[in-house]
């Protein structure tokens, strides 16, 4: 072991973090004199001491012994490239996703990343697997929660802190169905007016003395009025799914569907915000079917399909990158901010097609455009599972 070598990186990684000495003894469970005595390079850790250090530093055992760096990220590179790559390859399935990323968690234990992915890999194997028994699925879970709940305590990157108490906060709510546990991790990510969107939109609103300036804000201002609509109307559209009063449940989701239309016009070209839109249709649907309203039922399942219609050909066809809005003008946004997984939009087809199955449409169950609606949707759902094999 190179004395020298790993105790200037130990000195320049706990620099690099802001952390004393202090700090460091006490996370590592010696004293600050062991410390100091190993920057100084008059002793060295003890081998058992090496990936506690590197998962506290974020880097790889490798790294901190001082080996070639560039080697290192060089490998690192490659393997998130093929884990994206198996991701989002349709023909791969959730379990070769799982497995690999398994693989590279192993391979660089003190990657933040790769543990954030793992714990994704392990919440698609559990919620898109058809041959996991009630056991198997208990496991995964426990152990995507144990991963979360260390990078929300302990990640060094705040972005994957944030996701992680995200991805929890959907863990205890879609896996666990503890609302309760799902409210207090929630607690833990910023209120909104502290959220980026908000503090960069006040930021530059004073700052518009140039051309350059004044593009800058209007994009701040864009995406400040975007994250309070997508806040205002996922809060309408929660509300509306914990009352049984049907007038209550149009009101709601009529209003959020307006406040959408308001904000991105009439064609909507966002994914997430599409199929939030059906949903919200094949919830007015259902509400109407109650009432015996079939005609109007009839209608909203029509307006929920061209949404999922919609929303699928976003993947094969752009269909541009600005829209015009009501509220703010020409919008602009790149590519990848209007797609999403498509796991996650087969998954939202399933569950259409599961609520199509409810007693309430039983009185326009065997009419022309009920049948129409449902095969599309199963035409969806199959292209789907064809091309992502579970």
């Amino acid at each position: 072991m190179n004395n020298i070598t790993i105790g200037e990186n130990i000195r320049r990684l706990r620099r690099e973090r802001s952390m004393t000495q202090e700090h460091l003894a006490e996370l590592m469970g010696v004293s600050c004199t062991a410390v100091s005595k190993w920057e100084s390079a008059c002793s060295y850790p003890d081998i058992t001491a090496l990936i506690p250090l590197s998962e506290i530093f974020g880097v790889t055992v490798d790294e901190l012994l001082g080996s070639k760096k560039s080697e290192r990220e060089a490998r690192l590179d490659e393997v998130k490239s093929t884990l994206r790559h198996i991701k989002h390859d349709d023909r791969q399935s959730d379990e070769a996703y799982l497995d690999y990323a398994r693989q590279a968690t192993a391979e660089f234990p003190a990657d933040e990343s790769l543990k954030y992915e793992l714990a994704w890999a392990l919440r698609c194997r559990v919620i898109f697997s058809r041959d996991l028994d009630g056991e198997t699925k208990e496991k995964l879970t426990d152990e995507a929660e144990k991963i979360l709940l260390r990078l929300a305590d302990t990640a060094s990157d705040d972005t994957i802190k944030i996701k992680a108490a995200y991805s929890l906060c959907e863990l205890y709510s879609q896996l666990r169905h503890d609302a309760k546990r799902a409210v207090e991790v929630a607690c833990r990510l910023p209120e909104l007016e502290y959220s980026r969107e908000i503090v960069k939109a006040d930021a530059i609103g004073c700052c518009t003395d140039d051309a350059e300036s004044k593009k800058l804000a209007k994009r701040c201002r864009e995406e400040a009025t975007l994250a309070l609509t997508k806040a205002l109307c996922t809060n309408i559209e929660a509300y509306a799914t914990l009352t049984d009063d049907d007038d209550v449940i149009l009101t709601a989701l009529t209003a959020a569907n307006a406040i959408w239309r308001t904000v991105f016009g009439g064609d909507i070209k966002w994914q997430d915000l599409l199929c939030s839109v059906a949903g919200n249709h094949l919830s007015t649907a259902r509400a109407y079917a109650r009432r015996g309203r079939n005609d109007d039922a009839t209608d909203s399942l029509d307006e929920m399909m061209r949404c999922v219609n919609r929303a699928a050909e976003l993947y094969h066809t752009d269909g541009g990158n600005t829209y015009a809005s009501a509220l703010l003008g020409s919008l602009e946004y790149r590519r990848d901010e209007k797609l999403i997984e498509e796991d996650i939009f087969r998954d939202q087809i399933g569950y259409k097609l599961r609520i199509m199955d409810a007693a309430e449409f039983d009185t326009i169950r065997d009419t022309d455009s009920f049948r129409a609606v449902k095969e599309r949707l199963e035409v969806h759902a199959k292209d789907a599972d064809a091309a992502s094999p579970i």
